[in-house]
């Protein structure tokens, strides 16, 4: 049984995609306005030239994230491509240096007094992708789907096979629901690891506790025991040396 993909990493590859879909018009904004060949040409410099260089790497980075975060997306049980967080959080910083700069040169025509005022105004006769209010809100989305992908969630229970359904049949009086206890490793179970973005496995439990002993696998690591949802390798009673029954 593969383990099945955090929720938060799903959210997070939906975003990177419509980011890259965006970025497809970004690309078209960049060749339509020269920005390729006038930084490949060197035809400007200063704080021009890198302003042209993070908008080039913002965008670039964009698509790149999005094709990955789309490819990961038809995949139901991947988590997603290593690179695609990494992707997104240097798209977010190149935004954040695009804009930065851009307020740097007009610090340098208007003055330090005037910059914010003329960056606020600017969007009243700037082209769309040159608004400012749409490159921040590009940046936020980039840094929050950048989070979700690199930081690991809870993974939905993947979907068990039902059994017929059956007529009704006379039963008897139903025992109270047992107290829902967690989950215990035996040396039966399927483990799964969540480490870098990436779920490893399956794992016996003979196995788990090697990675234990190598130091691969750390009381906060996140494991998918089988079924449920994921947990950290601390919470499965049997796994740790500690919790090891005593022969």
């Amino acid at each position: 049984m593969t383990a099945p993909r955090p929720q938060t990493q799903t959210t997070g590859l939906i975003i990177a995609t419509v980011l890259g879909v965006y970025s497809l018009y970004l690309q078209y904004h960049l060749i339509d306005q020269q920005i390729y060949r006038a930084v490949s040409e060197s035809r400007i410099e200063g704080w021009t030239l890198v302003q042209g260089i993070a908008a080039i790497v913002a965008v670039c980075t964009m698509t790149a994230a999005g094709i990955l975060a789309g490819i990961a997306l038809t995949r139901s049980t991947r988590t997603w491509f290593p690179g695609t967080g990494l992707m997104l959080a240097v798209a977010a910083a190149a935004w954040v240096v695009r804009e930065l700069l851009f307020i740097v040169r007009l610090a340098d025509d208007f003055g330090a007094g005037q910059a914010l005022q003329f960056y606020f105004e600017s969007s009243q006769y700037t082209a769309l992708v040159d608004k400012w209010p749409l490159a921040w809100v590009t940046l936020g989305a980039a840094t929050a789907a950048a989070v979700l992908l690199i930081r690991p969630g809870r993974a939905a229970a993947p979907v068990q096979p039902q059994a017929p359904a059956q007529a009704p049949v006379a039963q008897a009086p139903v025992a109270p629901a047992p107290v829902a206890q967690a989950p215990v490793a035996t040396p039966q179970a399927t483990f799964h690891v969540h480490a870098a973005g990436t779920s490893y496995g399956p794992y016996d439990l003979d196995q788990m506790r090697q990675l234990v002993l190598e130091g691969r696998v750390q009381p906060q690591t996140r494991v998918w025991p089988g079924s449920g949802d994921w947990t950290s390798a601390a919470d499965i009673p049997g796994l740790m040396p500690q919790d090891a029954p005593r022969p």
